[in-house]
């Protein structure tokens, strides 16, 4: 039998306690790259089999270092990195920001005052607030999740039909 099968056969036998012994610690990139140097060291410096646990620990030590070093040479920003980075135009102005304001507040309370107050809370709740899921919803309410969707469906497409709100919403969107 080959070196390098006997490795094979070693790594297979030990894979499990081999990562036990990193635990939380294991960094899986290093692990598989020390195994693939390892293999090739296997079948070049032909390492006894009692010295295979003792030479993996070392390699995996060299692949780790070298894996933390290529992943600290990126940056990750936040998102609030590209929010400072967006440009003045591609901000809404206020007199648009309070144009919407206003026919979200306009909408709400058309809802509030034509439908019952459950559907108000359900449509606030979908809609705007927390956009919640029907199966939630459904789980709030104690309604099957096919009639809540029935409802806010009900409500959206009377909200869409309105002209005022059709008419400002194009404004809205527009300026």
């Amino acid at each position: 039998m080959n070196g390098n099968s006997l490795f094979d056969n070693w790594f297979v036998c030990n894979y499990q306690r081999l990562r036990n012994v990193f635990g939380r610690y294991l960094y899986e990139d290093a692990f598989h790259d020390a195994y693939l140097e390892m293999k090739k060291a296997v079948l070049l410096l032909e390492i006894p089999i009692e010295r295979f646990e003792p030479y993996f620990f070392g390699v995996y030590k060299k692949c780790k270092s070298r894996c933390i070093y290529r992943d600290s040479r990126y940056c990750f920003p936040d998102n609030e990195h590209f929010f400072l980075l967006m440009t003045e135009e591609e901000a809404p102005s206020a007199e648009m920001l309070a144009a919407s304001d206003r026919l979200v507040y306009d909408i709400l309370l058309f809802v509030k005052n034509r439908y019952p107050q459950t559907d108000y809370e359900l449509f606030r709740l979908k809609e705007y607030e927390a956009k919640c899921s029907y199966r939630n919803l459904s789980d709030y309410a104690g309604i099957s999740a096919s009639a809540i969707h029935r409802r806010i469906n009900g409500i959206t497409d009377s909200i869409r039909s309105h002209k005022g709100f059709s008419k400002r919403y194009a404004h809205v969107n527009i300026q």
